[in-house]
């Protein structure tokens, strides 16, 4: 069970598994938005699955994130990034206005395509009528002194009166965290009245920072490029296949299963991946397993159409009938699919990625 489990971390390119809690997890805003996130990728999904016409989803954040998020690709990923800023020694009245990302998690090939801040703006409880000039800054520290900086990052004006999400292009700031991430000292959000040119609490305009409810405070969703190659979806056995979903008698179900892949010719056979069997519910959101299938089964002469061979695996198949000492053509997947996976990492960053490979849909000789 520990060489299965190691071997499937090696597919998800996980060193271990994420010491995450996910309690909370409906109340946090990141995270409910990665699983609104979710549901509308797998519906998107379905329907490129079974043609149907592409319908749009939509997100309850008002999101404008570029790339279009249905349209990643298999080398990237997104992540959600919660507010750390609690966690930092900070003081002072603007203190609320400090912002902190970790972006350590993040693996170290990987670029930033794109990324936005969310903030949440309840009605001013100043004035419906104002109009609020909400500016980020990227904290920078300056050289050969411990002093800080303010470097412009975005800015956008919102109307007193307005209730809801606001999404912020920040992916300069992104971009840097993650090449110096040492140099990540944060972001500072300044709110200024037009009208009158003071500057004014955060409170005060609506804006929620660092104090509010969990469902709506500030985070980060930055949408990451990796080329590295994906690792290989290892075939599995029948034996390993019991070791991923646990039966009552497992001995007694290797031998049956061993005697029926002797005498049946190539196809796909079940396997069930249970998360929640393997101990890692804890931290993977959604699904709760996955169908991943296998290819086991003869390739003898003479291979039928729903063997699915090659040209090759014909002709390897019948010189094998002449001399044994050529192998029979292999029982492998010809054709693989991906899936989604939505999971914490150590840092309670929700992670969405698509995996290559994952599910084998045909089986074939070759």
């Amino acid at each position: 069970m520990q060489a299965m489990e190691k071997r499937v971390l090696n597919l998800l390119r996980l060193q271990q598994k994420p010491n995450s809690n996910k309690m909370k997890a409906e109340e946090n805003a990141a995270t409910l938005y990665m699983l609104s996130l979710y549901k509308n990728m797998e519906s998107h999904y379905e329907d490129v699955i079974h043609g149907i016409e592409q319908r749009r989803y939509f997100l309850p954040f008002n999101s404008a994130i570029s790339p279009d998020i249905h349209e990643i690709n298999d080398n990237e990923f997104i992540i959600s990034f919660v507010n750390q800023a609690g966690q930092l020694a900070l003081s002072g009245e603007k203190s609320d206005l400090l912002l902190y990302f970790k972006f350590s998690d993040v693996s170290s090939p990987a670029i930033v395509t794109a990324a936005e801040l969310k903030l949440y703006k309840q009605r001013s409880l100043v004035s419906n009528e104002a109009i609020y000039l909400i500016e980020v800054f990227r904290m920078k520290r300056e050289n050969d002194t411990e002093d800080t900086s303010l470097q412009p990052e975005v800015d956008m004006t919102v109307s007193g009166d307005y209730e809801g999400w606001l999404s912020m292009q920040i992916t300069n700031a992104a971009r840097y965290w993650n090449d110096f991430r040492t140099e990540n000292l944060g972001l500072y959000i300044r709110v200024t009245d037009v009208k009158t040119g003071h500057e004014i609490d955060s409170v005060k305009s609506g804006i929620i920072g660092n104090k509010g409810p969990e469902n709506q405070k500030p985070f980060i969703i930055g949408i990451f490029n990796t080329k590295t190659e994906e690792h290989p979806w290892h075939k599995f056995s029948a034996l390993q296949a019991q070791n991923v979903v646990p039966t009552e008698n497992k001995s007694e179900a290797r031998k049956t299963a061993v005697q029926q892949i002797t005498r049946q010719a190539c196809r796909r056979q079940e396997l069930y991946v249970n998360f929640t069997s393997i101990g890692w519910n804890s931290w993977i959101i959604a699904p709760a397993g996955y169908n991943a299938f296998y290819c086991s089964g003869e390739c003898k002469f003479p291979l039928t159409d729903h063997m699915n061979a090659t040209m090759h695996a014909t002709v390897q198949s019948r010189v094998h009938d002449t001399k044994p000492e050529i192998p029979n053509p292999c029982c492998v997947p010809n054709k693989l699919s991906n899936i989604q996976l939505l999971y914490k990492d150590d840092n309670d960053n929700v992670v969405y990625k698509i995996y290559q490979g994952m599910v084998v849909e045909t089986c074939g000789c070759l």
